[in-house]
């Protein structure tokens, strides 16, 4: 997300720059049991008032019915706190997200969320990213596969996953945000979500949901 693109140490070599280098992050560990730290996680974000995005990079594909009541309580209070939550859909390859992005598709939470799948870099549905299911409308793709760094044999590791391309989005996110300030999360989704890129079948579909999240178009005027 706020990659600066400039080496420590060394401000000749260049690396990645993140979709947003401005922005300032403020990292909240979930723990390894996140069902229940994400939601001590939530409770403590809704606290921070200069923490506008909320970047979920995990999921699981299954919860109990109490574990999802929790998790949507948890989030209505993000929600309640005019945060915007960005959530992987999951990396099963599946008909629909993990929680809790599949939470989009509940209407009291829906105009505060987006859920993010992976794309490959031909724009091709990843075959690892959860498809949208009922969150179609609040779905949007993005890069999935990125270089971090190179191991000590000099062979560079990239991996891929829904958790990057929820981290470019909430990037994308950030950018629209810190350029018109006034905006609240509900409008700064909808701005990603009709700008978007349409991909595969017209309009949305079951497989790229709204389509490529596009920062050159959401930053654009429009009418």
């Amino acid at each position: 997300i706020a990659a600066s693109g400039v080496w420590p140490g060394e401000p000749d070599k260049v690396t990645m720059v993140g979709m947003a280098p401005g922005a300032n992050i403020y990292p909240v560990r979930a723990g390894v049991s996140y069902i229940t730290k994400s939601l001590e996680a939530y409770d403590h974000l809704r606290q921070v008032p200069g923490a506008k995005i909320v970047n979920m990079s995990y999921g699981a594909d299954f919860m109990t019915e109490a574990e999802i009541a929790q998790q949507k309580s948890g989030l209505l209070g993000l929600k309640q706190e005019g945060k915007l939550m960005v959530a992987a859909a999951g990396n099963s390859g599946g008909s629909y997200p993990s929680y809790p992005a599949r939470l989009a598709a509940d209407s009291d939470l829906a105009s505060h969320m987006i859920v993010a799948g992976s794309v490959n870099d031909d724009k091709t549905i990843a075959s690892y990213s959860d498809r949208p299911g009922e969150t179609a409308n609040r779905y949007l793709v993005a890069p999935g596969w990125f270089s971090f760094g190179a191991a000590q044999d000099g062979v560079v590791t990239r991996e891929g996953g829904t958790s990057n391309a929820a981290a470019v989005i909430s990037g994308a996110a950030a950018v629209v945000w810190g350029r018109w300030q006034y905006l609240s999360a509900d409008q700064v989704a909808n701005i990603l979500l009709e700008t978007a890129e349409d991909l595969g079948d017209p309009g949305v579909d079951a497989v790229y949901g709204r389509g490529l999240v596009r920062l050159d178009r959401a930053m654009q005027p429009i009418g």
